[in-house]
This record gives C-alpha cells, structure tokens and sequence, in this order.
C-alpha cells in the first residue's frame, strides 16, 4: 500500500467486543487495546525467546522476507522502527526504504483498522515515543491483531531497531499457562505499566483459553483443576484483590 494515506474521519466512540470475546474495548483508546494484550505477549516473547531465538545470531533479509535465527529460518512482516535519535516510531507502510510488499501485510491490515474504528495512532505515519507508545507496546498490540499467531522480535541497528513479526514457530509459544503463572505475570504487568487492569485481566484469560465469568464485581476464572480464582475491581477497573476459594 501507498506510503501516502488519507486518514478517514473516526467513527462515534464506543465500546465494542474484541475477537467476539465478550472483552468490551474503546477501539479509539490505545492503551485499552494494549491492556488486551500485554499479559499474553509477555509470556509468548519469553517463550520465543527460550525456545525460538535461543540466544543466537539474528539476520533479517528484506528481499526474501526470511528472519534468521542461527540456521533457523522464519518469514516475517515488518510492523515499523524505533529511531533512537529522534525518538520516534515510524510505520513500516510509511517507509520508503522498504520495497518488499509482503513483509507489509500486517501493517497494512492495522491501518485499515485504525480507519474502521476511529484509532488514529495506527493511521498516523509518525509518532513519538512514550511509555505507553512504542515498538513493545505497538508489537504487543500487532500481534494480537494478526490472522495468525505470530511473536515479535526487535532487530537493533546503528541509529534504532526494526521490530518484526514471525510465526511457524513450536507450538508451545502459545500454550496455556497455569493460575500461578496467571497471576504473577498480571501482578507484575500491574506495577510496570500503563494498563486497564479489567481488560488486562481479560484479554489474558481470554488468550489463554480460560473459561471465566462475572458473579456480581468479581471475575471469576476457571482454571483446570483448581479452585475458582476470583479477581476483584475498584470502580476505576484496578484489581484490589485476587483471592481462591
């Protein structure tokens, strides 16, 4: 698609479910739609990384489109760069030097998202880097948009990074976790980042496959031969206590 885009007037702010999982998100709100997806992407970037990357060598080909982890090859997408002098994101379709169209799908298919749900941060070609927006964050989000299962990797240079996506990797990137891991990963995505606890909580249980439902203020989860685990919010969405009984 064309580095030169128009983006469309946003449509009425609402809340809406995500992946018909019943997860009411502000599609305008970038932060709501990484809350969906940061527990999930913490645990699948660890796993890539012991069971993908491995510690070894890296090379990213952009004529063929192949990701290179030692002798292990990966096609990948580009989702956009980091420039670590100017501070700032730029989107893979924006970017003039990158000439291969098939590594541009997955950007592609996030503006058109922007466009349809009014978010003006997948739309737009630039963008400062912040806490809350930057090359994780954004791969976290892309990930979780994509047709097919993919873990991100950032590939560093002289002036930045390339952040990439790949799938076709061992399936166990993306196995279900246990309650334990559940809630040490959501209790220390809680302190480190900017997040909506609520859908944080949800987006992650919805990920890893775990029935759950509401009984009054609580969430109530439903993990494989363990007691009910109940997840309690304060009227901002923080979670205030996580309790089994």
């Amino acid at each position: 698609m064309s580095s030169f885009k128009r983006y469309k007037e946003p449509p009425a702010n609402e809340k809406k479910s995500i992946f018909k999982s019943g997860i009411e998100i502000d599609f305008t709100n970038f932060t709501e739609l990484y809350s969906a997806a940061a527990c999930w992407s913490s645990i699948t970037q660890k796993r890539a990384g012991d069971l993908v990357v491995r510690g070894r060598e890296w090379f990213i080909d952009f004529n063929t489109g192949i990701l290179h982890f030692g002798m292990d090859r990966y096609p990948f997408q580009v989702i956009g760069t980091e420039s670590v002098p100017g501070r700032t994101w730029l989107w893979s379709w924006a970017n003039g030097s990158i000439e291969n169209e098939d590594t541009l799908r997955l950007a592609d298919r996030l503006y058109s998202f922007g466009e349809e749900w009014g978010l003006s941060a997948f739309c737009e070609p630039q963008y400062e880097l912040t806490q809350v927006f930057n090359g994780y964050t954004i791969s976290a989000v892309a990930a979780m948009l994509s047709e097919k299962p993919v873990c991100f990797y950032r590939c560093p240079h002289e002036t930045g990074a390339v952040f990439a996506a790949f799938g076709m990797v061992p399936k166990d990137v993306f196995a279900p976790v246990s309650a334990e891991v559940f809630i040490n990963v959501l209790m220390a995505l809680m302190q480190q980042t900017v997040t909506d606890h609520k859908v944080m909580a949800e987006g992650f249980l919805f990920h890893n496959q775990t029935p759950y439902h509401y009984r009054g203020n609580d969430l109530v989860a439903e993990f494989v031969n363990k007691p009910l685990l109940y997840i309690s919010f304060d009227k901002f969405h923080r979670i205030i206590a996580i309790n089994s009984r």
